[in-house]
């Protein structure tokens, strides 16, 4: 088993955000380059081998 963190230093992932759809791309980050692809052909490579991708959000400080 093997574990990959990344943090997200673009304009963030909401809760809901499709982010493995292939040509997905939030609202917040139309404005940036990128057509998409990336996420999702990432998760494609990773379920290719029998594993699966999960995305775990940060708690929002209240």
């Amino acid at each position: 088993m093997a574990v990959i963190e990344v943090r997200d230093t673009g304009p963030g992932i909401a809760d809901g955000d499709r982010v493995f759809e292939r040509f997905y791309r939030a609202a917040d980050s139309r404005t940036h380059g990128g057509a998409g692809l990336g996420l999702s052909i990432m998760a494609a490579a990773v379920q290719a081998h029998r594993d699966q991708v999960t995305v775990k959000l940060p708690t929002p400080i209240t």
